[in-house]
């Protein structure tokens, strides 16, 4: 029988976020390396998504212990989630438990779910990205303690940053030693590239120049800097577009203030889009732009998949210096890092892009060969695949 392995997540897909599409492609690795991968995700639909996948998907994780009678019923489902966890992991024969969604264990439930995982008696390991280890010094005393009792029981520790380790080891103590894995894009599963004026064509975009950003409309991304940007790089470039894919709750602060600095006419948010259209936009644009913040205690870009996936289409791609974006954007290579505070640092990064076009060309194509042999998740998936056979070759 194959090794079997738990992927433990309660963020996953249909959903769209960079935990759900990470947890799903590394799922995808270990089962195309030869693993009996079974996905354990929340209870609920998924829309036909899992019977489409080559691996096993089980929507067996509660959302609440209990549910609205907590607290007589909680240790009765517990027990019956135990057990079902139980007869799955002999079945499966599972080896090892990956728990890619950390943000899942920081309530009651979580340490529940925890706990129930520990009875099965395997080695385990714990997916850090960023925001879940940033903000977890304002947690209350005894959620991190609850905290610190799962970490302190786990065999292995991955972090998707550089950043994200040494946050980790700051939160968790100095005798972690995390693996890091990096993030990345699956290029054969991702829409062909579009040439440029068929892809504006379909976008129906008209401006000479074009900016891009792709993600969700939340604070730490930076849109609200490019926008503050956009006069002072409309001063010198004429005719440009900045285009926002994606969507969030912050997106009528950006509208607003598109309004406020007076140039919501060259700013367009294009909200929640289909995956065929990704090529599109990349093949539109001429920069890829996302200078993500790190906000101590709030919030933290623990990589940015979309660096990547901009880096795999040829785009010169602009970062905060902040994060996890400076193991995704070599600084001078594949893209420049800006201050993602200064608006005029900001500026000034895209007005050089914006003016050189052989300069865009060469990080445009040093990002694509960065991507090719380091930022693929084939190559992520092996650093936790190395993760989890050396422990299990040391656990016997």
């Amino acid at each position: 029988m194959k090794r079997g392995i738990f992927v433990v997540t309660t963020d996953y897909k249909p959903s769209l976020g960079g935990v759900a599409e990470m947890t799903y492609q590394v799922a995808l690795g270990f089962s195309r390396a030869g693993w009996r991968v079974v996905v354990l995700a929340p209870e609920g639909d998924d829309n036909g998504f899992d019977a489409k996948q080559p691996f096993e998907t089980v929507r067996v994780l509660p959302v609440e212990f209990g549910g609205p009678l907590r607290t007589l019923r909680w240790t009765m489902d517990l027990t019956r989630f135990r057990r079902r966890l139980k007869d799955i992991a002999n079945e499966r024969g599972i080896r090892y438990v990956l728990n890619m969604d950390s943000g899942g264990y920081e309530s009651l439930s979580g340490y529940l779910r925890s706990r129930a995982l520990d009875a099965l008696k395997l080695p385990q390991g714990i997916m850090f990205y960023g925001r879940d280890v940033v903000t977890f010094p304002t947690f209350p005393w005894h959620r991190r303690k609850l905290y610190r009792s799962i970490v302190a029981r786990v065999h292995d520790v991955y972090c998707i940053s550089r950043f994200t380790g040494e946050q980790a080891v700051a939160s968790f103590g100095d005798g972690l030693e995390p693996i890091i894995t990096g993030a990345g894009v699956r290029p054969e599963l991702l829409p062909a590239r579009v040439d440029r004026r068929a892809a504006r064509g379909r976008l129906e975009i008209t401006a000479r120049h074009v900016v891009l950003t792709v993600g969700r409309l939340v604070p730490r991304k930076g849109i609200d800097m490019v926008i503050r940007a956009m006069p002072r790089v409309l001063s010198e470039v004429d005719d440009v577009l900045y285009l926002v894919a994606g969507a969030g709750p912050d997106l009528e602060r950006l509208r607003g203030l598109a309004e406020e600095v007076g140039c919501a006419a060259d700013v367009r948010f294009d909200g929640r889009f289909e995956d065929e259209l990704l090529a599109h936009y990349y093949g539109a644009a001429d920069v890829f732009v996302m200078p993500a913040r790190y906000v101590p205690g709030e919030d933290a870009e623990g990589f940015g998949i979309v660096y990547a996936e901009a880096g795999h289409y040829g785009l010169p791609v602009i970062g905060g210096r902040a994060g996890g974006a400076l193991d995704a954007v070599i600084d001078g290579h594949t893209g420049l890092l800006v201050d993602p505070e200064n608006v005029e640092e900001i500026a000034a990064g895209l007005t050089t892009l914006l003016k050189d076009p052989p300069l865009r060309r060469q990080l445009g194509h040093a990002g694509r060969i960065h991507v090719r042999r380091r930022l693929t998740w084939d190559e992520v998936v092996k650093r936790f695949e190395e993760g989890v056979r050396s422990t299990l070759a040391g656990t016997g």
